[in-house]
């Protein structure tokens, strides 16, 4: 891991992450039972949405918590198609998730519901 955490979104965009991890491989209604994309589920015009989490030491499993309810919300909203989310240990354990989405809307629909933000002890995990 690199040794100083940084203080800024350009410090850690400047991290190399060629060891993220996937911890949870492509999930969603596009995804057929072995893992493969349907691709005929895909609608003609689609969606991406990226984000980074950088969980502060010392709250681990609140993050994680916090992150496991996200994850259950995310897979509720219609027109959410698929995601993936993996972790750079080398880059402070920054966690990227990727979400494929029918329509822009959806995504608002999304980042709308609790538990998106914030967190439930109000602090920034």
């Amino acid at each position: 891991m690199n040794a100083d955490r940084p203080v800024a979104l350009a410090q850690l965009l400047q991290c190399d992450e060629s060891d993220l991890e996937i911890v949870l491989p492509w999930t969603g209604p596009v995804i057929g039972e072995d893992g493969a994309l349907v691709a005929d589920l895909l609608p003609e015009k689609f969606y991406y949405a990226t984000s980074v989490g950088l969980p502060k030491d010392g709250v681990a499993d609140e993050a994680i918590a916090h992150n496991q309810q996200i994850l259950a919300t995310l897979m509720q909203v219609d027109g959410m198609l698929t995601t993936t989310v993996a972790i750079s240990a080398d880059c402070w354990n920054a966690v990227r998730n990727l979400v494929v989405w029918r329509d822009p809307s959806a995504l608002r629909e999304f980042l709308d519901t609790p538990p998106t933000w914030p967190p439930p002890s109000g602090r920034r995990t």
